[in-house]
């Protein structure tokens, strides 16, 4: 059975940039419909507790005023958790739209400079001095671009529909091989990806924190 070598190399970085890249429109509206929620929460509640006092007894004063202080905390509790779900709502739809990105970015011009560089990520991992380099269909003329010269002879590159995007680098011998598809980078990086995705989306944004 051959090898696999599962390593994570900048690779995920660059892919990281793109899939952000495609989640800013929906990061712009999914802030303004959670920040407009939380207002409201706080709103209600304040109104509420505006209310009580302006209708409390002396006698109630102290009861009231911990009841409306304890519903206020509790409101912008609400409100702040309404906000962290729609942050984490967004950080997924980020990967749920990822395949739409990754195709986005194989049609640009500087795909076949990322291809080239996904292949000699994974021929420096793997022992030998041949390869066969796989790839997409459709992504046969970024490759061969990508590659110019088959590194002098030492690249063979092959079609194979079951790889969207990157390239799965084998073996002259078919005993090792490195798969640097999109699919296997992204499932590799996830958990590096997704604090990078929150903070290139949010940074140190104050607007998602409720006082």
């Amino acid at each position: 059975m051959p090898d696999t070598l599962q390593t994570t190399g900048p690779s995920a970085d660059v892919l990281a940039k793109a899939i952000v890249a495609q989640a800013e429109e929906e990061a712009k509206k999914i802030r303004q419909t959670a920040e407009a929620e939380a207002e409201r929460i706080l709103a209600e509640a304040k109104a509420e507790k505006d209310k009580r006092d302006a209708s409390e007894s002396r006698e109630e004063t102290a009861r009231v005023r911990k009841q409306a202080a304890t519903e206020l905390a509790l409101a912008r509790f609400e409100a702040r958790h309404g906000l962290l779900k729609a942050r984490e709502e967004l950080i997924e739809q980020v990967f749920v739209e990822l395949p739409a990105a990754l195709d986005a970015l194989r049609k640009s011009a500087a795909y076949p400079r990322l291809l080239a560089g996904l292949v000699h990520e994974a021929t420096a991992a793997l022992q030998g001095e041949r390869f066969i380099v796989k790839v997409a269909p459709e992504d046969r003329s970024a490759a061969a671009q990508a590659m110019g010269d088959n590194d002098g002879g030492k690249i063979q590159i092959e079609e194979d529909a079951g790889v969207r995007g990157g390239c799965v680098v084998w073996q002259e011998d078919r005993r090792a091989y490195y798969d640097n598809s999109f699919t296997a980078i992204v499932a590799r990086a996830k958990p590096r990806l997704r604090p990078m995705v929150a903070e290139w989306l949010f940074g140190k944004d104050e607007s998602w924190r409720v006082s």
